[in-house]
């Protein structure tokens, strides 16, 4: 099962952005799956999940079935490409829970250091 971000390198279509078929194609085939077998994941006939791969843009629905299909986020995987400094809102909430966190631990790391000296005399 795929589960890492797969960076979109060689498969810029005309308009400088990912080539959609040519991603799924290659998700499917790194899985070893069938066309067939993904086909009827997807609920779509083998000649239309055929036509998907020569497609430079796919609908929404198409990767949402193909996501479900190969238990993997192509969405988060495109938004991820975009080349654009952003945070989702979750993002950003962790990036504050990490800050609290780091300083907890220069806290903890001196009251250490306190009980460190003390446990020396």
């Amino acid at each position: 099962m795929m589960n890492e971000i797969t960076i979109y390198s060689g498969m810029e279509g005309q308009k400088g952005m990912p080539h959609n078929g040519k991603r799924l194609r290659e998700a499917i085939f790194s899985e070893g799956i069938t066309q067939t077998e993904m086909s009827r994941r997807m609920g779509v006939s083998p000649s239309t999940l055929q036509s998907y791969y020569k497609s430079e843009s796919l609908q929404m629905s198409v990767w949402w079935r193909a996501s479900k299909a190969l238990r993997y986020n192509f969405i988060a995987e495109m938004g991820m490409q975009i080349p654009i400094d952003f945070a989702t809102p979750r993002e950003s909430e962790l990036q504050k829970e990490v800050k609290t966190l780091q300083k907890k631990i220069e806290k903890l790391k001196i009251e250490l250091n306190v009980y460190k000296d003390i446990m020396k005399r």
